[in-house]
């Protein structure tokens, strides 16, 4: 189709871009709604629906690197095949669950920044724990290594979280940057590439 110009490149990425919105909203939504009440977290709506935001925010986001990803790739499966793990699983690592903030190293510090997963956990966790003021059933002799959280914020502080309700809203402002600055760049690959494939 782009050898035989019935289309421009930024047109096909954009309507490819969009059409995948309300697929991707109503699966995750559908994954939101299982996981959610699953798990046992806050019933309340507010909390719930903030949930569904974020994970549909780090599906975007994760979207936007499988896009990027395709845009190297190009058309080689096997290349993308073999990019994919490089690429996710140190922001993986970086996200919060494996590694806090403290234990990151300082020459890694960009990989935790640009991790969309250390962000949609942060915010989620918060979501979660904050507001929270007093945990029931806590005995501190069977505790884990002899320490009780006795509400929320010790529990996002041992996980070198957020303390404050401000975090979900700037969380999910650098999501959404996250998921335009990686379609942005996998825009900008792919018709790199399509340059240089039409040079050859």
């Amino acid at each position: 189709d782009h050898d035989n110009k019935m289309y421009k490149t930024w047109i096909y990425f954009l309507c490819k871009s969009l059409t995948s919105i309300p697929f991707q909203m109503a699966f995750t939504f559908l994954y939101a709604v299982i996981a959610y009440f699953l798990v046992g977290l806050d019933t309340d709506a507010d909390h719930f629906f903030l949930f569904v935001v974020l994970a549909i925010l780090v599906t975007f986001c994760a979207e936007s690197v499988g896009y990027l990803v395709s845009a190297i790739a190009f058309d080689d499966v096997s290349v993308a095949i073999a990019l994919t793990p490089p690429m996710i699983i140190p922001f993986m690592l970086f996200g919060g669950l494996l590694l806090n903030s403290e234990t990151t190293p300082v020459y890694f510090i960009w990989v935790e920044k640009l991790s969309w997963i250390k962000w949609g956990f942060e915010a989620a966790m918060v979501n979660e724990w904050h507001g929270v003021s007093f945990l029931q059933n806590c005995d501190v002799a069977n505790a884990t290594r002899g320490v009780c959280y006795q509400n929320g914020v010790a529990v996002l502080d041992v996980l070198e979280l957020s303390t404050t309700s401000n975090a979900v809203g700037e969380n999910i402002g650098i999501l959404f940057g996250l998921t335009v600055g990686i379609r942005l760049l996998a825009y900008l690959v792919l018709v790199l590439k399509l340059r240089y494939s039409v040079k050859r």
